[in-house]
C-alpha cells in the first residue's frame, strides 16, 4: 500500500509516496491475526529466536508503523512515523470476571471460571491502605528516576515504559533474575538502579509493612521478595512467564495505583477458546498464582500509546505496583517452562491468536 501527502498533491513538483506496515487486523472468519509478522519463535508478532524462555513480545510490526511524507525542501522529504495506537481492541467482547468480596477474593462468576481459577486468580476492590495512603503512594512513585525499561528494551514501543525494583529479599540476588530471559534489564541499567537504591534495599515508602499488607488482603504465604513499580506508556501484549528469569515469583500481588487499566486473561494450555477480562481503577489490586499464573498468559490494556519514554515526574503514565513473592525451585522452573515450550515445539501451535481480542 502507499500513501500521498495530502499538503503535496498541488505542487508542480513530483509527488512522493512510501510504502505503509498496517496495524494488524482480525480476520473474522479465521479468527487469526493478519499483518503481524512472526519470527523464528512462530508466535504471531514476536520476533524472538524459536526456543526462549519468558515473554513472547510483539515487534514494532504490531503496531501501527504507517509513516508520511513531508516536504522539508525542494527535493528533500522526511518521513515521520505516525504515533502508536493502543494495542488490544474490542475488549467489549471478552467476558468478565467477578470477584468475591470476601479474601482471598477469588473468581466467584461465570461458574465455569470460577471453578477453574478459584483463588489462583483475585482482585480486590477499593483496598484502604494503613501503611501508606495511596496518594502519598503515588507522588512517591512518579518522582522517582526511572532507568529500567518494562518490556523488551528491543522494542521502541514497549522500551518507552519503565519500571523500578526495590529488592527486599536478602537471600536472593536481584542479578540472578534480572538479567536473564527476554525483558532481562540491561546490566549498566540494572547496576545504576540497584546502586541508586542502595542495592535496592535502601529505605523506601514501599517496605515490608505495605509487603505484608497486600500479602494479608489475599492470603499470600510466599515471602515477599521484591517491588517492581511499573510505568505504563503503551498496552502490554499478552504473555507468558517463566519464574527462573525476569518473571520471577511463585506469586504476584498488583496494586493499581493510578489510571485504569483492563488485565486480560487467557487459558491458553487448558482451554485455549477462553478469554476474560476484569478492569481495575485506583485503589485495586489483584494477584496471581497457581493455575492463574503458571497455565495462563495475561497482558495489560492501559489504553494509551505515548509517543515518550517515561522520566521522573511524568504524569501520563498508568502507574502499577508489583509485588514478587516466593520462588519456585529449579525443578519447579523447569516443568514450567516445559508446559510452554514443550520439545521445542512453538506456542503458536496452543495459541493461535496474538492480541486481537476474539
Amino acid at each position: 500500500m502507499l500513501t500521498i501527502d495530502p499538503d503535496d498533491a498541488s505542487t508542480s513538483s513530483a509527488v512522493v509516496c512510501t510504502p505503509v506496515t498496517m496495524a494488524p487486523t482480525l480476520d473474522a472468519q479465521h479468527d487469526t491475526c493478519k499483518g503481524a509478522a512472526s519470527g523464528r519463535c512462530g508466535f504471531p508478532g514476536c520476533p524472538l529466536p524459536e526456543k526462549h524462555a519468558g515473554m513472547h513480545q510483539c515487534n514494532d510490526a504490531s503496531f501501527d508503523t504507517r509513516k508520511r511524507c513531508r516536504r522539508v525542501g525542494q527535493n528533500k522529504v522526511t518521513l515521520e512515523p505516525s504515533p502508536p495506537r493502543p494495542l488490544f481492541h474490542l475488549l467489549d467482547l471478552v467476558p468478565e470476571l467477578c470477584f468475591s468480596p470476601d479474601p482471598p477474593h477469588g473468581v466467584c462468576w461465570p461458574p465455569d471460571a470460577a471453578a477453574r481459577f478459584g483463588n489462583s486468580l483475585c482482585c480486590a476492590r477499593g483496598i484502604e491502605l494503613t501503611s501508606v495512603p495511596l496518594g502519598e503512594l503515588r507522588e512517591d512513585l512518579i518522582g522517582r528516576r526511572k532507568v529500567l525499561p518494562w518490556g523488551s528494551a528491543r522494542s521502541s514501543v514497549l522500551s518507552r515504559s519503565r519500571k523500578k525494583l526495590i529488592w527486599l529479599d536478602s537471600q536472593h540476588s536481584a542479578e540472578h533474575f534480572m538479567l536473564t530471559g527476554p525483558n532481562a534489564a540491561p546490566r549498566s541499567k540494572l547496576a545504576e538502579e540497584l546502586h541508586a537504591a542502595g542495592d535496592g534495599r535502601g529505605e523506601s515508602i514501599c517496605g515490608f509493612e505495605l509487603a505484608d499488607e497486600l500479602r494479608q488482603i489475599f492470603k499470600v504465604e510466599d515471602p515477599p521478595l521484591a517491588f517492581q513499580p511499573n510505568f505504563a506508556h503503551s498496552d502490554f501484549p499478552m504473555h507468558y512467564d517463566i519464574p527462573g528469569s525476569d518473571g520471577f515469583g511463585r506469586t504476584v500481588v498488583t496494586l493499581n495505583v493510578k489510571e485504569s487499566a483492563t488485565i486480560i486473561i487467557d487459558e491458553v494450555l487448558d482451554h485455549p477458546e477462553s478469554r476474560w477480562r476484569f478492569v481495575l481503577k485506583p485503589g485495586d489490586a489483584w494477584a496471581m498464582r497457581g493455575y492463574a499464573r503458571e497455565r495462563c498468559t495475561h497482558g495489560v490494556s492501559v489504553g494509551l500509546a505515548l509517543t515518550t519514554a517515561c522520566k521522573a515526574g511524568c504524569r501520563a503514565c498508568r502507574i502499577s505496583l508489583n509485588l514478587r513473592c516466593g520462588t519456585h525451585s529449579e525443578e519447579e522452573a523447569q516443568g514450567i517452562e516445559r508446559l510452554w515450550i514443550p520439545h521445542g515445539r512453538p506456542l503458536a501451535e496452543t495459541q493461535q491468536h496474538g492480541n486481537s481480542i476474539r
